[in-house]
């Protein structure tokens, strides 16, 4: 069916512009001597170190929520971060996750159940978007800073998932800033027009 411009009810259509909102949500504080998790949950980074021993060590950390229905959006801050990992995981399949990696020596990696392919993007985001299709079985990643999608991808698990991060290696404190979940306040007495 088409619609034309002389069609009286197509012209009393109002048509509206539709943002995605970011979702707060709570890491979880996995109690690892080397990583830190603000005490919100809203931020995680690699603890402060004295010595070069386990600089491999790379630990990470979950969302509270598990998510298995619905859509859901997230944006997470990585700044100039040089080495960081975004991305869900099965909350009981031990190694099903979606990850999108930023490796200091390596540039961009997709990562989907342990393997590894390279993105090729000159994007340098400060933010990271990423998407949740729990009904398609969807997450894509997006340069947050202009809405560019970096890649999307299918998944086959019908196990609850949860944001996953990973504030990356600490390379001698050069990557020691956090890994933040953006949450934005919205006034709830804003009403559309």
């Amino acid at each position: 069916m088409s619609h034309s411009t002389t069609d009286s009810s197509f012209n009393n259509v109002s048509l509206c512009v539709c943002a995605v909102v970011p979702e707060s949500l709570t890491l979880k504080n996995p109690g690892e001597s080397y990583l830190k998790v603000s005490p919100g949950g809203g931020r995680v980074r690699q603890a402060d170190r004295m010595s070069g021993l386990y600089k491999d060590f790379n630990p990470g950390t979950v969302s509270v929520e598990n998510f298995q229905t619905g859509q859901h959006y997230w944006e997470i801050e990585v700044d100039k971060k040089p080495d960081w990992t975004v991305g869900i995981k099965m909350s009981s399949e031990k190694e099903s996750e979606i990850l999108l990696h930023l490796k200091h020596n390596k540039g961009y990696v997709l990562s989907c159940d342990g393997k590894d392919t390279p993105l090729s993007t000159r994007d340098k985001p400060q933010k990271i978007g990423l998407y949740l299709d729990c009904g398609r079985k969807q997450v894509s990643f997006y340069n947050a800073d202009n809405m560019s999608r970096l890649v999307q991808i299918n998944y086959s698990s019908k196990q609850p998932c949860c944001l996953s991060l990973v504030p990356g290696l600490y390379l001698d404190g050069t990557n020691s800033d956090p890994l933040t979940v953006c949450s934005y306040e919205f006034n709830s007495k804003m009403r559309l027009k």
